[in-house]
C-alpha cells in the first residue's frame, strides 16, 4: 500500500501522512461536512484495521454523528468490483442503499424536499 501511496504522492512520509491519514488530526471530527457515515471493509482486505480504526475514531471524536459498519465475512479488497454479483457484493449494495435511503425516508418523513 506505501507504494501506491508514493505514487500518488511522492513526497509523502507514508500511509500516516497527514495528507493521505488525516483521522489523527486533533480538529479532524469539527470538519467533516455530513452526520452519518457508513464504512465498508471486508474481512481478509488488507486495509481492514484501516476502516475499522476510522470507524472507532469518528466515533470518539468531536463529529458527534452517526457511524455504521460493515464487514464482509471472508472476501478481500475490492470483492464487490471484481464479484459484483457475489452474495457478499448484493448485501453490501444493499446495505449501502438502505443507508442511503434511510436520510430520504426522514426527509419525506419531515416534509422536506431533496434535490438532485
Amino acid at each position: 500500500m506505501d507504494g501506491i501511496w508514493r505514487l500518488a504522492y511522492p513526497t509523502t512520509s507514508g500511509s500516516d501522512d497527514p495528507w493521505i491519514n488525516p483521522i489523527d488530526d486533533q480538529s479532524f471530527g469539527r470538519f467533516l461536512g455530513c452526520k452519518r457515515v457508513l464504512v465498508c471493509v471486508a474481512e481478509k482486505d488488507v486495509m481492514r484495521h484501516r476502516g475499522w480504526y476510522y470507524c472507532e475514531k469518528l466515533k470518539n471524536s468531536e463529529w458527534g454523528g452517526e457511524v455504521e459498519m460493515i464487514e464482509a465475512q471472508g472476501d478481500d479488497h475490492v470483492f464487490h468490483l471484481n464479484k459484483p454479483n457475489c452474495p457478499n457484493a448484493v448485501a453490501m449494495l444493499k446495505q449501502v442503499a438502505e443507508f442511503i435511503n434511510q436520510v430520504t425516508k426522514r426527509r419525506r418523513a419531515s416534509g422536506r424536499q431533496s434535490k438532485l
